[in-house]
């Protein structure tokens, strides 16, 4: 792990030198735990409301939340690899059919709360 307390924030932005940040993927802080939230294979094995609502916490707590997607998770036809482990498999497509209808709901449920690229967040800072 690499300590990047010494390194200056704008916002949620860490800036790792003139003109490049990092913006760390979101976990919440909950009772001395460390949850990851930004997306991926959380977002679809956490329940929309719980889901929604955990972005909703860190949102009043940072100002920012950063979600990822990747493009395979919003195809639930892509071809599926027989030879791979259970968890694997566990991993790769639970929820899968559900990824697209459940990022619209997300997005819809938080209505009003700005939605830009990594981009456009950084340069609201600037």
């Amino acid at each position: 792990r690499v300590d990047m307390s010494g390194y200056p924030r704008k916002g949620i932005a860490i800036a790792l030198a003139d003109d490049f940040f990092e913006l760390p993927i979101s976990n919440l802080h909950l009772k001395g735990q460390v949850i990851p939230w930004g997306g991926g294979g959380y977002f679809r094995m956490i329940p929309a409301p719980i889901y929604t609502k955990g972005v909703r916490h860190h949102m009043n707590q940072k100002g920012a939340f950063v979600f990822y997607i990747h493009p395979w998770e919003l195809d639930p036809g892509q071809p599926r690899v027989d030879v791979a482990s259970f968890s694997f498999k566990l991993r790769h497509y639970l929820n899968l059919y559900r990824s697209v209808y459940k990022t619209r709901k997300m997005i819809q449920a938080l209505n009003g709360m700005p939605c830009v690229s990594g981009k456009g967040y950084l340069e609201t800072l600037i």
